[in-house]
């Protein structure tokens, strides 16, 4: 975490520098390639990019993909002893529609007060031996989680021209309607119900997310070890860009 923190506030500091370069009001760079900061901070082993395309003057498309794993999974619960993790992998990817709001905006996009739909899903998966506490009596399994998380939204945010070159675009506003679908499974031979393990790995699994504890407050994942529903969602993000391509 805190050599992500300092490799962001290097490129934070290499673009504020370049703020004395004062943009061009009316030429843009058709293409930028953003490195999203939010996930780095929030994510293990997180790199998640974008492309961002001006097809109009005020609008832009974005693509998003790229890799991260959720932290922590192996903590299932207090009767759970993690002893060994076989596989923590994780994606992200979406896609968003731009506009700027050119009235608002002293400089050519991308840059300003921006709004638009977006869409976006990622998942993560967690497989991980465990040994289990019951009574006093160990016994040893795998436990597997599975998160997928899809939404469609409406975002608000400001992109910041620092330079010719270097943007910091920030989406402060972007709720949703988002489908979850969580996923837990004590896999092996029990002497006791692996339901009631289920759920109490399912509330560790859901702490790292907000709002979803909240959302699955009255629901048990049973013998099935799932649960889906459709809810209310948030983003907000932080993303450095690195624009490119002749001045229009």
């Amino acid at each position: 975490m805190k050599y992500s923190i300092v490799f962001l506030l290097f490129v934070l500091g290499i673009s504020i520098k370049s703020y004395s370069q004062i943009p061009d009001p009316v030429a843009y760079r058709k293409n930028a390639i953003r490195l999203e900061a939010t996930s780095i901070l929030m994510y293990k082993n997180a790199l998640v990019f974008s492309y961002e395309r001006m097809i109009k003057p005020n609008q832009s498309i974005i693509l998003t993909a790229g890799y991260q794993e959720l932290p922590g999974l192996s903590g299932y619960a207090d009767s759970i002893n993690a002893i060994n993790v076989g596989t923590n992998t994780g994606y992200k990817f979406g896609a968003e529609y731009r506009f700027y709001l050119t009235k608002e905006n002293k400089y050519a996009s991308p840059h300003g007060l921006y709004v638009g739909p977006y869409f976006s899903t990622v998942g993560f998966n967690n497989s991980t031996g465990v040994t289990v506490n019951t009574g006093g009596i160990m016994e040893s399994g795998t436990i597997n989680s599975t998160i997928r998380i899809v939404n469609f939204g409406f975002e608000m945010g400001y992109q910041f021209a620092l330079s010719n070159r270097w943007n910091l675009d920030m989406v402060f506003a972007g709720p949703s309607i988002s489908n979850y679908d969580i996923k837990t499974k004590l896999n092996g031979n029990f002497s006791f119900d692996p339901s009631e393990i289920q759920n109490e790995a399912l509330q560790k699994v859901m702490n790292k997310f907000p709002g979803l504890k909240n959302l699955f407050e009255s629901e048990t994942v049973g013998t099935a070890g799932r649960l889906k529903k459709w809810g209310m969602g948030f983003r907000y993000q932080v993303n450095i860009a690195y624009r490119f391509g002749k001045k229009k």
